[in-house]
């Protein structure tokens, strides 16, 4: 438990060996998981909790900057569809 949302601590093992990785998930525009890996035995275990950190983060507000982007491109082709208000008598 890392105690961040999105950022866990794993033990997974590779000929006999165990290692230890930070994984950031988070979801892309289109609803597909991501994920970034961050190896204990490569950073040090501080460093790659802050990267994991550092990554879901801008995951997350990279996803959410690209579906923001779409609303605001729809709203935009709706109003020039739209038909003109009515003119107040």
């Amino acid at each position: 438990m890392t105690g961040v949302v999105g950022v866990s601590l794993e033990r997974h093992k590779v000929d006999g060996r165990v290692y230890q990785r930070y994984i950031a998930c988070w979801q892309d525009p289109e609803q597909a998981p991501r994920r970034r890996r961050f190896l204990v035995e490569h950073y040090g275990k501080e460093r790659a909790l802050d990267l994991a950190i550092r990554a879901r983060k801008a995951g997350v507000a990279h996803s959410l900057a690209y579906l923001r982007a779409r609303q605001r491109d729809e709203a935009a082709r709706r109003l020039q569809e739209a038909a003109p208000t009515p003119r107040q008598v």
